[in-house]
């Protein structure tokens, strides 16, 4: 989050950042912002319940998950769900679910300025958001629960069948 307020600063005054989720970091990162003198262009909305939490995806434009460490990544699969373009970071179990440059984009970790260019571009293009969108819906769909069990019942007839 520390490199996502800094890629914020280099974005244009009407870029917002709303960070959901409370954690150790809340205040760590609520002074890095202000230290970046970023005001009201950032808001810690704190935790928020499911399904509430989703509400935040479906309000969102563009879904920034900068992290330097995730295994899977549900986060980025409910964001895709909810028809969000995303900008990830190139690391971990990450490309397993964000497909660079078709569901999103992916990033080193570390970089604001890569940060800044790919929130940019998707604020620059409505197009390229919506397709993004729609692609990252599509893929998300194979990890939907109904799917998995019927690839796990195939996997399951087939043995049987031997």
């Amino acid at each position: 989050i520390d490199t996502l307020l800094e890629a914020l600063k280099k974005l244009p005054d009407h870029a917002h950042l709303r960070i959901v989720g409370d954690g150790s970091q809340r205040q760590n990162l609520e002074m890095h912002a202000n230290m970046l003198q970023l005001g009201s262009r950032v808001t810690f909305v704190g935790f928020v319940p499911v399904p509430d939490v989703y509400e935040e995806f479906a309000q969102a434009e563009v879904f920034c998950g900068l992290s330097r460490r995730e295994a899977l990544g549900n986060v980025f699969l409910e964001a895709q769900a909810a028809g969000c373009a995303v900008v990830g970071t190139h690391i971990d179990g990450i490309p397993d679910i964000v497909i660079d440059g078709k569901t999103g984009t992916l990033i080193e970790p570390d970089n604001p300025d890569a940060a800044a260019e790919a929130i940019q571009s998707f604020f620059e293009s409505q197009e390229m958001r919506e397709q993004y969108g729609a692609a990252g819906k599509e893929n998300a769909l194979q990890y939907d629960w109904s799917n998995i069990a019927k690839r796990y019942a195939a996997v399951y007839e087939d043995a049987l069948t031997l």
